[in-house]
């Protein structure tokens, strides 16, 4: 629908001709079971966003999300392809230049420590652009070893870098692959951010007792973040595919989870986030909030703190899940992707400061540092456990493998051999490859450090 009082406007509509991957919000809805390949459930937002600077005891953030009267969205990776490609444009210079100055302009805005109220309007129609809503996951501060770290999963497709546990809005499924529907709302991750950002931190982030080894047992450490400790059904899925395909014995006893729970503290952010809808308004406080013009994205994340012990290990806990036309199912495979703990320390010394003037409209943020290996040798634990898995995988002739889910899984590894080394002598993550993260992640940080508290951070 569209504003009377607006009439004259002339609305942006990239999508008259309804590429592949682009669909209308409302043929969504309405549709109540999985729709073939659909991975994610994301609206496009349309209408400007505002961006308010209020100054108190302390400068609080509002960031304001208006999603009414989307009228597109996308469920699969190709649709994300299709709306880069018919808003960014790269190709076109002056789409490029204008584009980059915007996005200088929000994260300044938003980095800058003011002295009196002031705004910002995102005008998107005006700037023929739309954004993906919504996205969503948890920054960790964590203390293991008597140092204090943040982990990060390494993605290693485009934008390829270091990146922190994000995810996009889902819809939820019984097993019989009709939508469901919660009486408490949980179920409209688009409208329930918690439910949103605790799902994909369950999901990406894994914590073992100790480094699986053959023959022995271990345990599967449970988060209680906000009161509940991690999503059952997917943890029994993720070590269903971890002891069909990596052979670990896991501890079942009754009581294995109960006596392995991390307590966490949420973290304060000075920044709050209001969504307008058909209905109402839906506000979240304490979040960090990331507008990325290069992928058309809207981050949104809280901020917790944990403790490790020293034998714990962290591994990506993300199933990736593919629908199979023949069988008429979904296919579940691990998605290995490489987890390591960053310093916090190191991390400030890069995104710190208010006034660093990244191109986020790159493909990747790749940091200044000189002395690669102070980094690796220092200020990073890499968890290599997967990427021996994935070595061990690739050195095995496909033509042994029965499983076609496995012969996908090693074409993926193959695919990512230019960020890791995976020599039999040693695997590891190579030194240009560990100075990469990606612009979403790399605003995150930032924000991170400008809006949250030394006290939280030291």
């Amino acid at each position: 629908m569209i504003d009377k009082n607006k009439s004259e406007e002339k609305i942006f509509d990239p999508f008259i001709n309804k590429p592949e991957g682009i669909f209308l919000i409302s043929d969504l809805i309405e549709t109540k079971h999985r729709i073939i390949n659909e991975n994610f459930f994301i609206e496009l937002l349309e209408k400007d966003i505002k961006l308010e600077k209020e100054i108190q005891n302390c400068e609080m953030l509002e960031v304001t999300i208006d999603k009414r009267d989307t009228r597109y969205g996308i469920i699969s990776n190709k649709g994300k392809r299709a709306l880069i490609e018919y808003i960014i444009a790269s190709k076109n210079r002056d789409r490029y230049s204008e584009n980059l100055v915007l996005d200088f302009q929000i994260s300044k805005f938003m980095n800058t420590i003011h002295s009196k109220n002031i705004s910002k309007v995102i005008k998107l129609n005006e700037n023929k652009l739309m954004l993906r809503w919504a996205s969503g996951g948890i920054i960790s501060i964590v203390d293991y070893r008597d140092k204090r770290w943040i982990p990060m999963f390494y993605r290693d497709i485009k934008p390829a870098g270091w990146n922190v546990a994000l995810g996009a809005s889902e819809r939820l499924f019984d097993k019989d692959k009709s939508v469901l529907e919660l009486s408490d709302g949980s179920h409209n991750e688009r409208l329930c951010l918690d439910a949103l950002m605790t799902r994909e931190f369950d999901e990406e982030f894994l914590v073992l007792s100790s480094e699986p080894k053959e023959g022995e047992k271990v345990e599967s450490v449970k988060i209680n973040y906000k009161g509940k400790a991690g999503n059952a059904k997917f943890n029994e899925d993720h070590i269903k595919l971890r002891q069909k395909f990596d052979k670990i014995n896991f501890e079942q006893s009754e009581n294995a989870f109960d006596r392995s729970v991390i307590e966490t503290q949420r973290v304060p952010t000075r920044t709050k986030l209001k969504v307008l809808h058909e209905d109402g308004e839906v506000k979240v406080s304490d979040v960090l909030v990331a507008i990325n013009i290069a992928d058309l994205g809207i981050e949104v994340v809280e901020v917790i703190k944990f403790k490790l012990d020293r034998q714990n290990i962290i591994l990506d806990g993300e199933i990736l899940e593919a629908y199979d036309e023949k069988k008429g199912d979904v296919n579940q495979e691990l998605v290995r992707m490489p987890v390591a703990l960053i310093s916090l320390d190191y991390l400030r010394k890069y995104f710190s400061k208010e006034d660093k003037e990244f191109n986020y409209m790159d493909s990747s943020i790749v940091l200044d540092d000189k002395d690669c290996e102070i980094l690796l040798e220092e200020n990073m634990i890499l968890f290599d456990y997967d990427l021996k898995k994935r070595r061990a995988f690739i050195e095995i002739n496909h033509d042994k493998f029965e499983d076609v889910q496995v012969v996908k899984e090693c074409e993926r590894y193959k695919n990512s051999m230019k960020y890791f080394k995976l020599e039999k002598e040693g695997v590891g993550i190579k030194e240009e490859a560990a100075l990469l993260f990606t612009p979403a992640s790399a605003k995150l940080l930032t924000q991170l450090f400008n809006r949250v508290d030394d006290e939280y951070l030291k």
